[in-house]
């Protein structure tokens, strides 16, 4: 049972209906509920009846407190105990104002969201004298507790600088206060510390003319003289920080799989294939925010749960990671799986070339017995060795997202290993962003290619329908009602069109503006507003589209939160504390501790102890809020940060990042100097596109005639290589489909 008094007045009963838990009740008995349960103890009856039919006839009186008893009775049972004299409630009853009294015991700051201003204010009863009497009396106290939690809840806040969560306690403390010195003081002062200048005058000012419309006193001393040192201040442009938001941790957004049944058993067709010995490709492809990776995560999920082995890499755009950036992850996970030390050690040689932690792994591996061939084949023959010796093991599970940021060296590698290893027990899982590419792009290429695959599951995703919509917010929302989230979910249909990326951002952001709260009894999703309030917003024009969503979130960020999400978007592809710690000047501890907050407003997500931002969406959008100026100095600092402090950097330093960052931030010698270290670092690791890629870049941040010179003298090296133009066995993904017609040569042959 679960009684509610703040705001809309209900009683919710489990097993009452499957469909729905409020049971309907006259006000009356609502009351009347309320009142035992809030004053325990046995109540006579005439003191019941002199509560809420006191000026009725008496036998009226008795017959209207029998009917709301057996009301009560009918819907939550024995705990309604009623003797001859006598009505008492048995045992605790759950409520709202229990849980906050329980809160404010413990001091907790959660105590400061529930909303006791509005005690029983929307049980309308009449002619009721005395109930309203102990309704106010009641109010009153729960008011004092609350003023008191409100204001220390706010002054801990301010202590944190955590600016958005003090001005929303600073306009409730005040609107509940709204004579108060102290609650004027509040806001006045957050809303200077916050950069808003102007809006902390008008706030006095609003404050100076209630005084003087009430009661005409002057403002207190303390709070003219913060007044005076604003006005002296110098005028600062008005934040862009939105003021209405609450950055608070917001609930999980965790819920199964729906509207995307066909597709699942598309996947697990191709999943149960594998029993054959055989492999095969699963192509996930739709538009940005569809909802992709989540299918992969389930799928990998899946995978583990049955035991398998889940390989996991990804590609990042503007080419931030180092050369073979997408499969290095999935290499580094196949070096530690069951199996590898089966391999052939003089392949696992050749795996070493791009992936030097597997010399931790097995530390009497040989050297290279050659060198690097131009076209790669054997260090694409050493990878397919390792990944085949792995998939002896057990089954394996391959996934890389964002297939279409891939590079050409690493499109070529995937394809060889997808073409030589069908025989193998190995699901390939991609998947792939349409129209973010052009068509002759190599991943491009070889998305072609693997759709074209006999064995390949192509599964494009669709939006969501409003149904679907529906039943995702009512899981998410742990609703129960048949009709829960109905009007909600045509609303949000309608502005997102069914993409789930943007449905589930355009409910944070109705959780940050404060429209959507959670019970704290049963983790339920409710609305805050009245249901006039709730048709405005669901027929105006608030939400546009996502990118603004995610905009007003990122406003409503303190300072320190917004600075660090900035820099975890900068660096693409995974920032770590360390590295955070250094561009700050703030501890690793605090790193982390503010890294963790943006976890729980789900911004930023935690992958092998490195940071990025939840999805590319929310990247570009807090990118686009940079300024040029901004961007260049953040750029410029990474690229400090992975030079000078590189050996607390837990990652092998890549001077293509190094190169990428520098360029960005101004200092063009730097990315000269380390784009040349990047190339030479690929024609060790046969990326010969990539090595090229970077002496591009090495020639256009060259300043001087001897850096010009220094790069083309690399390029021309390059290109000089024996074989360089006229070997190049490699697939030609654009036109040939992946088949079997080589695997029944030997290694050998296959290498020569």
């Amino acid at each position: 049972m679960r009684l509610t008094l703040c705001g809309t007045v209900q009683l919710c009963v489990d097993g009452i209906d499957a469909d729905n838990r409020v049971v309907p009740l006259p006000a009356k008995s609502l009351a009347l509920l309320a009142y035992l349960s809030l004053e325990p103890g046995e109540h006579a009856r005439d003191e019941l009846r002199g509560l809420l039919w006191g000026e009725s006839p008496e036998d009226k009186a008795n017959a209207s407190l029998r009917q709301a008893l057996k009301q009560l009775r009918d819907a939550v049972g024995d705990v309604i105990s009623m003797e001859h004299h006598c009505v008492a409630v048995r045992g605790d009853v759950d409520s709202d104002i229990a849980d906050f009294r329980r809160l404010v015991e413990t001091q907790s700051e959660r105590a400061a969201d529930y909303d006791i201003p509005r005690f029983l204010s929307v049980l309308h009863i009449r002619e009721v004298p005395a109930f309203q009497q102990w309704a106010d009396r009641t109010r009153n106290t729960l008011l004092r507790e609350y003023r008191r939690t409100l204001s220390a809840t706010a002054r801990s806040a301010f202590a944190k600088r955590d600016w958005g969560r003090a001005l929303d306690l600073a306009r409730r403390w005040e609107q509940l206060d709204p004579f108060s010195d102290d609650a004027a003081h509040f806001h006045v002062e957050v809303l200077f510390l916050m950069g808003e200048r102007d809006a902390a005058l008008a706030a006095f000012r609003d404050f100076c003319g209630r005084r003087e419309r009430d009661d005409d006193i002057a403002p207190g001393l303390a709070l003219q003289a913060l007044v005076a040192r604003i006005e002296q201040a110098p005028s600062r442009p008005t934040s862009v920080r939105a003021t209405t938001a609450r950055p608070l941790p917001l609930p999980s957004f965790n819920a199964g799989l729906i509207g995307r049944e066909r597709e699942w058993g598309a996947l697990m067709q191709a999943w149960h294939a594998l029993t054959s010995g055989r492999g095969g490709v699963a192509y996930i492809e739709g538009v940005a925010g569809i909802g992709k990776s989540r299918l992969a995560d389930d799928v990998a999920r899946f995978a583990t749960a049955q035991k398998c082995t889940v390989l996991r890499g990804r590609a990042f755009y503007a080419g931030l990671d180092a050369p073979f950036g997408p499969v290095l992850d999935m290499l580094r996970g196949a070096v530690a799986a069951p199996g590898a030390a089966g391999a052939d050690g003089a392949w696992l040689a050749e795996v070493g070339r791009i992936v030097p932690e597997i010399r931790h792994e097995f530390p009497s591996l040989p050297q290279p017995a050659r060198a690097p061939t131009a076209d790669g084949s054997l260090l694409h023959e050493g990878v397919a060795q390792l990944l085949r010796a792995v998939a002896e093991e057990r089954r394996v599970l391959i996934v890389i997202d964002d297939l279409q940021w891939c590079d050409a060296d690493s499109c070529n590698l995937v394809h060889y290993l997808v073409h030589r290893l069908q025989d193998a027990p190995i699901l390939w899982c991609m998947t792939v962003t349409l129209g973010v590419v052009e068509r002759d792009t190599p991943a491009a290429r070889l998305a072609r290619a693997l759709r074209s695959a006999a064995a390949a599951a192509r599964i494009t995703l669709a939006p969501l329908s409003q149904e679907e919509v529906r039943q995702l917010i009512r899981a998410l929302g742990h609703l129960t009602h048949a009709d829960g989230a109905r009007r909600l979910s045509k609303r949000v249909h309608e502005v997102t069109g069914g993409n789930a990326l943007y449905v589930v951002e355009l409910l944070k952001t109705l959780f940050v503006r404060g429209w959507l709260t959670v019970d704290p009894a049963t983790q339920a999703w409710r609305s805050t507003g009245s249901d006039s309030d709730s048709d405005d917003l669901l027929t105006s024009e608030l939400f546009p589209d996502v990118r603004t969503a995610i905009a007003e979130r990122v406003a409503a960020l303190p300072v320190e939160q917004h600075a660090l999400l900035l820099t975890i978007a900068a660096t693409g592809s995974g920032c770590h504390t360390s590295l955070l710690s250094y561009v700050h000047g703030i501890s690793r501890l605090r790193a982390a501790q503010v890294c963790d907050t943006l976890v729980d407003r789900h911004l930023v997500r935690e992958v092998d102890s490195h940071y990025v931002c939840s999805h590319t969406v929310i990247a570009s959008v807090v990118l686009d809020t940079m300024g040029a100026s901004r961007q260049r100095e953040v750029h410029r600092m990474i690229a400090f940060a992975l030079t000078d402090a590189a050996e607390s950097v837990r990652r092998i330093v890549d001077p293509g990042a190094i190169a990428r960052h520098a360029e960005a931030g101004g200092e063009h010698a730097m990315a000269h100097r380390y784009s040349l270290v990047a190339s030479a670092q690929c024609v060790e690791q046969s990326a010969w596109d990539d090595a090229l890629t970077w002496l591009d870049l090495a020639t256009s941040c060259a300043s001087t005639l001897e850096q010009v010179r220094e790069a083309d003298d690399a390029t021309a090296a390059l290109l000089g290589r024996p074989n360089w133009g006229a070997a190049t066995p490699r697939i030609d993904v654009s036109r040939t489909p992946i088949q079997r017609e080589s695997i029944g040569r030997s290694d050998l042959d296959l290498l020569r």
